[in-house]
């Protein structure tokens, strides 16, 4: 009989020291290159197939991770109304969440191993039909950590907006209404509801309501409102401890927490994951406001669409394409390709060409791509800096040396007399470019020559996207350039790529209808199974029209054309500029 010391040690897998990456980060720049997938894979003279396989092998990978990435959004988004089903709102900070912020629990979902899946049977099966490939564990890891990240991102950017929606909505409006004095002329009513609608939002938030210019006390508003604000704050900020179940997240972490309690909306409370779902609670409590009151709903969660989603290829990933590419010796083992990746990915790939030995740019081994465009990454030393010591300073010292030296002749100009320049009311470019002007050349050296400049002042709008204007000199007439949003739709493409897409629609015109029938909005579980049963019914029809090379080649061909309609704005501004001066632009003018 063995005993436990005769059992062989479990090999640990070894990790890079992360010490190392994070310093790596701290001291350089990340550049993104990004290009055509097939015009980035190095054909082989011998092996003429050798790039359709490693795009095969790219677009299977693709479409598994996002069929599963997207169930994995469904089972979220269902797991988290059936914690609230018939949950009143007077104990809606009592419920438990998902731990939708560690990427660990998106890890199970995409993967299928969280035991969530036994509710959900067809979900189930539809990802089990997903197929996995050899050394996809980092994809799917990759995956996990930007679903918990769009999730983090999207709840502390709609904080403060569903906080807005619930003030000034109908239903708070009629509330006012009973309550605002009748001694008072239409205007001094009007800026009564204002004043109080701003102390109702300021108390939500915990913010101070000595800021506000005038407020209106709470104990003046109808009794219902001032429970149901009451009822938002123990929401948002609870004074009572919430229970915590096994896989759940909830805050007995409030016991340890320090006593001061941070604004709603401030970066101090939005760094807090538990804040996220407390978030999570109010957007179920905003959404059935909205219902009762029929306004437009809002989501809860992020869903993944349903398209070609991009995926991260790293050393690992890379391994397990070029062996299916049939590249890569089957019985070479992923150590021994980890020693050879940078020569790997020379043969697979064309990164060599993609920079020039003046950027000083290191190839990090990681791309990412949907299967039509492709995004490498890069490192660089950053500018006036210098990391001895560091592996990415020993390979590019020259590059920081050379920073180093541009850094210390800046350090070394002396500024003339500075006077000080009032900033222009107006927001006109034109004044923009008057005062940006003067500010430029009144704290440059003597050395400088002001009139090898020609400054621009750049203001966005709405009609027209963007408005250049220079200063007049010498009584010319005053030059200005003009971006209109038509203009941009039509130059990158936009007018084209809707009359495409509206063209390619009609094949599956029934399952857009049935979508629009049942839509995943609120917070209602019926609801949502209803939207569960559409897409399943449809999933098919939808996936196989939606994975199409030629959405993805739509999207790149965007991508460059609205990069190419900003670049011709400012080559226009170029032209307009008299010959022998320089470009600077003064942006904004508020």
């Amino acid at each position: 009989m063995s005993t436990q010391d005769d059992l062989p040690a479990k090999k640990r897998r070894v990790r890079p020291d992360r010490t190392s990456k994070v310093k790596v980060r701290l001291e350089s720049d990340e550049t993104i290159i990004k290009c055509c997938l097939n015009s980035s894979v190095r054909r082989q003279q011998q092996q003429s197939s050798t790039a359709v396989n490693i795009v095969h092998a790219l677009r299977a990978r693709v479409k598994s991770y996002s069929q599963r990435a997207h169930i994995a959004s469904l089972v979220l988004n269902a797991l988290v109304r059936e914690r609230f089903h018939i949950i009143p709102n007077k104990e809606l900070y009592t419920v438990e969440t998902p731990d939708f912020v560690n990427p660990s629990f998106m890890y199970g979902l995409v993967t299928g191993k969280a035991d969530v899946y036994d509710s959900y049977p067809e979900l189930k099966a539809r990802l089990d039909a997903a197929p996995r490939f050899l050394s996809d564990r980092n994809i799917y890891s990759f995956g996990a950590t930007k679903m918990a990240t769009n999730i983090k991102v999207y709840l502390r950017t709609q904080i403060l907006r569903m906080v807005r929606r619930y003030v000034y909505s109908p239903e708070v409006d009629s509330q006012l209404q009973k309550v605002i004095p009748r001694q008072l002329t239409r205007a001094a009513a009007d800026e009564w509801a204002r004043s109080a609608k701003n102390t109702i939002l300021y108390t939500i938030c915990g913010w101070d309501t000595k800021q506000l210019h005038s407020s209106v006390p709470l104990a003046n508003l109808p009794d219902s409102l001032a429970k149901a604000i009451e009822l938002q704050q123990n929401i948002l900020q609870p004074t009572v401890p919430e229970n915590n179940n096994d896989g759940m997240v909830s805050d007995d972490k409030e016991e340890d927490s320090k006593d001061v309690k941070h604004p709603v909306g401030s970066i101090s409370w939005l760094k807090d994951d538990f804040n996220l779902h407390r978030i999570l609670r109010y957007f179920v409590y905003v959404n059935r406001h909205l219902a009762v009151t029929e306004q437009p709903l809002r989501p809860l969660l992020p869903l993944v669409s349903i398209r070609g989603q991009f995926i991260t290829i790293d050393n690992f990933g890379l391994h397990g394409i070029l062996r299916d590419a049939c590249l890569v010796k089957d019985n070479m083992s992923a150590s021994t390709f980890q020693s050879l990746a940078a020569a790997q990915w020379a043969a697979a790939f064309k990164v060599d060409e993609m920079t020039t030995k003046k950027s000083c740019s290191v190839f990090t081994g990681t791309m990412d791509t949907d299967g039509v465009s492709s995004c490498f990454h890069f490192r660089r030393p950053k500018r006036n800096q210098k990391f001895a010591g560091s592996a990415l300073y020993d390979i590019n010292k020259s590059c920081s040396e050379k920073n180093s030296k541009r850094g210390k002749r800046q350090q070394q100009q002396t500024a003339g007399d500075v006077t000080p320049i009032t900033k222009p009311a107006s927001k006109s470019p034109e004044q923009m470019a008057v005062y940006a002007r003067s500010l430029l050349f009144n704290q440059q050296s003597a050395a400088d020559d002001s009139s090898e400049w020609q400054v621009w002042g750049l203001d966005p709008g709405r009609v027209n996207i963007a408005t250049a204007a220079s200063a007049a000199e010498n009584g010319s007439p005053m030059p200005v350039v003009t971006l209109t949003r038509r203009q941009y739709y039509q130059e990158s493409g936009i007018f084209k790529a809707n009359w495409l897409s509206h063209e390619w629609n009609k094949g599956i015109r029934p399952a857009i209808k049935a979508l629009a029938g049942a839509s995943p909005l609120g917070d209602q579980l019926p609801v949502f199974q209803t939207h569960i049963s559409v897409v399943l019914a449809h999933y098919d029809t939808l996936w196989d029209e939606y994975l199409k090379p030629r959405w993805a080649n739509q999207r790149l061909r965007l991508y460059g054309g609205k990069k190419r309609s900003l670049a011709n704005f400012l080559n226009r501004i170029q032209k307009a500029t008299p010959e022998g001066k320089k470009v600077m632009v003064a942006y904004g003018a508020a």
